[in-house]
């Protein structure tokens, strides 16, 4: 009952606190998200010759992204290109498995799949080394987190960009699929104004399906390493720290969660002690990874919890309430009164579960 209540007032607050603004205020207090390998930097020369390239987006591990311009018409795309060495199956089966999962996809906050090919790849002495997939998606103008980091969103802007995301994944919750990296990076925005409204509005979409899986696949197979650390769901850290299979149906509201906290404060759920790159692909653990759940990562996960799960005790007091959110910084929600601050603390709560049997889902 309380979780339907959360939902509809989330509903009641969009509509009524919706205001997005010209964010010029500078977004303090995000570190950069863990390191990746990068394999290659395409060259202008690998962009499809009926395509000009306009500039670099990113990269990351599965390859380079670029915007570019078709020729033929000038429309324009957010091309990926990814190089699939002979002796690295793994970026090759993440490619396929996007592909096809955003092939059957169609919802206004899923990244929209435009069309993709393959071709084989030959080094200068003209020996097959592998193949080159590109893959061309719509094109938006930022993502979350550089959004973050150069701007301040009020609250009715956190509120309005978690309700686009959750609407994401309850679309893929419905179908079994689950996308396992959803961070403030692989969500994407954009402003587009329709035929009927005199302003535009922010386009937000869940992107990078390079990590997804549907339940019960082969891919789910490692999920726990594909996960970004500062994201990544407890049940993870645990299966990789005592090598045992980990369950991955609620690691995407966890994330969710640690994004709804990010926008909400301006801070991360937890922060990173220095650490060496851990292996992120594959199988196997890293030596490094018990020490640094045990005595560093689960402690903080634990303080949030037991600070929003003392709002769930009896009820709380107005002194009480402030207190828990002073200490966990969420500046955002500072100005609503008591009963909508503590509605956030019961969804927090609700979200950022240690047990995932106690985390609410997405279509909860």
């Amino acid at each position: 009952m309380l979780k339907n209540i959360a939902i509809s007032t989330l509903v009641f607050l969009l509509s009524n606190l919706l205001n997005i603004s010209s964010f010029a205020t500078p977004y303090p207090g995000r570190v950069e998200s863990d390191s990746r390998t990068y394999f290659y930097d395409a060259t202008d020369s690998e962009i499809p010759c009926d395509y000009m390239r306009i500039k670099q987006l990113g990269k990351g591990s599965f390859g380079v992204v670029y915007s570019v311009e078709r020729r033929s018409d000038g429309e324009i795309f957010a091309l990926k290109i990814s190089k699939e060495p002979l002796d690295n199956s793994w970026i090759k089966e993440a490619n396929e498995s996007e592909r096809s999962i955003l092939l059957g996809l169609e919802h206004p906050n899923i990244l929209r799949y435009k069309h993709g090919f393959s071709e084989e790849n030959y080094d200068t002495d003209c020996k097959h080394i592998g193949s080159i997939t590109y893959t061309f998606y719509e094109l938006l103008d930022n993502d979350l987190y550089q959004w973050m980091t150069s701007s301040r969103c009020t609250f009715a802007d956190c509120i309005y960009i978690f309700s686009q995301i959750l609407s994401g994944l309850v679309y893929l919750e419905q179908r079994e699929i689950i996308h396992g990296d959803l961070k403030p990076e692989n969500v994407f925005l954009g402003e587009e104004k329709s035929d009927s409204e005199e302003f535009p509005y922010l386009h937000v979409v869940i992107g990078d399906f390079g990590a997804a899986f549907t339940k019960g696949s082969e891919r789910a197979a490692g999920a726990e390493y594909r996960t970004s650390l500062l994201y990544r769901a407890p049940e993870h850290f645990e299966a990789i720290a005592e090598e045992t299979p980990s369950r991955h149906d609620r690691i995407d509201v966890w994330a969710l969660g640690c994004i709804l906290y990010e926008l909400l404060s301006g801070t991360q759920v937890f922060t990173l002690p220095e650490y060496k790159p851990l292996k992120e692909e594959g199988s196997g653990s890293s030596s490094l990874m018990p020490d640094l759940w045990e005595s560093s990562i689960l402690p903080q996960m634990e303080g949030v919890r037991q600070l929003l799960n003392s709002l769930h005790e009896e009820e709380p007091s107005s002194e009480q309430v402030s207190a828990v959110f002073q200490y966990l910084n969420l500046n955002t929600v500072s100005d609503l009164s008591e009963k909508d601050r503590l509605l956030f603390a019961l969804i927090l709560s609700d979200m950022l579960q240690l047990d995932p049997d106690a985390r609410i889902s997405a279509c909860e």
